[in-house]
């Protein structure tokens, strides 16, 4: 259900934000990611922002039972520039479940 790259693998990391990439691996998962964005006016072809997120998920750890106490939260924020179709975002992560803060980039095409 939902989720930002949902099918590309079946760990929560790299879906979840803040997650490392394949942690959390299962055969059911279930993913909510929300976040708002708030645009600043435009540099020359350039679109700088802001975001904030916050994202939880659950996966089964291989044994097809999703246990409630299980589910994992992040938040964050970060700071994006688009244009020409791509969009780069640093993040700032904060697990909640572990108290845990990180740093990430995205890179996504846009068509």
């Amino acid at each position: 259900m939902g989720g930002r790259d949902v099918d590309s693998e079946s760990a929560l990391g790299g879906v979840v934000r803040g997650l490392e990439s394949r942690r959390f691996d299962g055969f059911i998962k279930i993913v909510n990611n929300f976040d708002i964005r708030m645009h600043i006016p435009a540099i020359w072809i350039f679109v700088p922002g802001i975001v904030l997120y916050f994202d939880m998920g659950i996966v089964d750890n291989l044994d097809y039972i999703l246990r409630p106490e299980e589910v994992l939260y992040t938040t964050g924020a970060g700071i994006f520039l688009s244009g020409l179709g791509f969009a780069l975002t640093g993040y700032i992560n904060y697990l909640i479940n572990e108290g845990k803060i990180s740093f990430s980039f995205d890179f996504n095409l846009h068509f």
